[in-house]
């Protein structure tokens, strides 16, 4: 075990040092601007600091093969080099800050991603910026249409390249899948009342920001009030303290050892469910280590985001969580989907089944993708089936909620019950891992899988 946390150990040693290099910097400038030093040292200092960064993440993107963001934004050293690079843009206006923090995000998208990714995508984001920009308060039904041609463009650009460039089409709608909600959201909140409506600097800096571009979809309205308002500090503290966590969560997972092949190849009934949860188990430290590292890895960037897998295992119903597991798109479906047919005012039940239409939906068009040429029907099943489940889980548990709402209970019975609520919670969030990895493999396991939690 310690030998398996002896490289983190040497990174988190990095981070600190790194970490305490940032709360220099920061006192360079204050000192600059009191008057005690020439403003040339603390310029001086981030300049060096930009430099470290580059030659920490150099070697990462230096003849490696495009692939997925996240897993470029989760390498051993790019919180190391988040810290330099926050504590380098500490000092500036919010202005310049953004538009480091959008150049720094598209250079790591074109590098992780690929250059002809970002591009293709931006062939879509870019001109929908403008038509909103410019007929999006004018003609607002002709700038919808537009908008929905121009991702539709993209997408069915992608679909075409899936085919003759699969490697690039791959990349690009990694990107894709999650940019192009973002792009709705930016088209829906934008125009808030008395908001200016934002630069293109901002906008990229929302849509491509890298520790969160693939696997996250941030609501616009509250990326802007967290961070396109004011020029906040990094938060360094918080910034270790998630990179901590996010290392050890990980660390932990990686001992767990459960896979679904062994829940295929499990004895007897118990045996399944038994090697289900644990599955369970490590793939919710999993998730939540990763992206305890990415926020840990914004914090230092000085980027507040919403937290994403965190408080799975503590779930208590399945409400909760959805709140934890993928939170962003979460909060993405309820603003956009949700809240918009009525939310908890009128046809809750329509608005629940709506909401989960979509993301199944979302699910299925992402599965298909990846599949390709190899995606069969038979492989939508266990994502259409994923969502019936979901669907059904928020649902009954409203209609229990309604029927029985919650009542006081002693200390000691009322920690039994949660003990029992958080259990069933992780039979109901099992079927998110087991079923949509089941859909992009071989269709015949599904049925096995049926079989085998059954008892059969």
């Amino acid at each position: 075990m310690f030998a398996a946390l002896l490289p983190a150990l040497c990174v988190l040693g990095a981070l600190a040092l790194a970490t305490l290099g940032a709360v220099g910097l920061r006192r360079l400038e204050e000192l600059a601007r009191a008057g005690a030093i020439h403003p040339l040292v603390p310029a001086a200092g981030a300049l060096s600091a930009a430099l470290a960064a580059l030659a920490l993440v150099w070697p990462y993107f230096a003849g490696a093969p495009p692939g997925d963001v996240s897993s470029f934004a989760i390498e051993p050293y790019v919180p190391v080099a988040a810290a330099l690079v926050g504590g380098a843009l500490a000092g500036r206006a919010l202005s310049a800050r953004t538009a480091g923090l959008a150049l720094l995000s598209t250079l790591f998208v074109a590098a992780a991603a690929g250059p002809g990714a970002l591009a293709i995508n931006l062939a879509g984001y870019l001109p929908g910026y403008v038509v909103e920009r410019r007929l999006g308060a004018s003609r607002p039904r002709l700038a919808f249409w537009l908008q929905t041609l121009l991702l539709v463009g993209v997408g069915a650009a992608l679909c075409v390249l899936r085919v003759t460039h699969p490697q690039l089409a791959l990349c690009a709608g990694g990107v894709f899948m999650f940019a192009a909600l973002r792009h709705v959201s930016f088209v829906r909140c934008a125009r808030s009342a008395g908001e200016p409506f934002p630069g293109l600097c901002a906008y990229l800096h929302y849509m491509l920001f890298f520790p969160t571009c693939v696997g996250a979809m941030e609501v616009f309205d509250e990326f802007r009030e967290r961070n396109l308002r004011s020029a906040e500090p990094p938060d360094l503290l918080q910034g270790f303290t998630r990179t901590l966590v996010g290392t050890l969560q990980l660390a932990l997972a990686l001992q767990i050892d459960a896979s679904l092949e062994k829940v295929l190849t499990a004895s007897h009934f118990f045996a399944v469910w038994g090697s289900i949860l644990l599955l369970f188990v490590r793939s919710a430290l999993a998730v939540s280590g990763i992206w305890a590292l990415l926020e840990g890895t914004a914090s230092l960037l000085g980027v507040r985001v919403r937290a994403n897998f965190r408080g799975i295992l503590l779930a208590a119903n399945p409400a909760e969580f959805w709140h934890a597991w993928r939170g962003t798109m979460t909060r993405w479906l309820i603003m956009n989907v949700y809240v918009p047919l009525g939310g908890n005012r009128h046809h809750r039940l329509r608005n629940v089944a709506a909401t989960f239409l979509v993301s199944t939906l979302w699910h299925c068009a992402g599965t298909a993708f990846l599949l390709g040429e190899r995606a069969l029907t038979a492989s939508l099943l266990p994502v259409v089936a994923w969502g019936a489940l979901s669907f059904a889980g928020v649902a009954v548990h409203g209609a229990v909620r309604e029927w029985h709402p919650p009542v006081e209970r002693p200390p000691l019975a009322g920690a039994c019950v949660r003990a029992l609520k958080i259990g069933g919670t992780w039979v109901y969030g099992s079927f998110t891992v087991t079923l949509l990895e089941l859909a992009i493999g071989d269709p015949a396991r599904f049925g096995v899988f049926l079989r085998r939690i059954a008892g059969l």
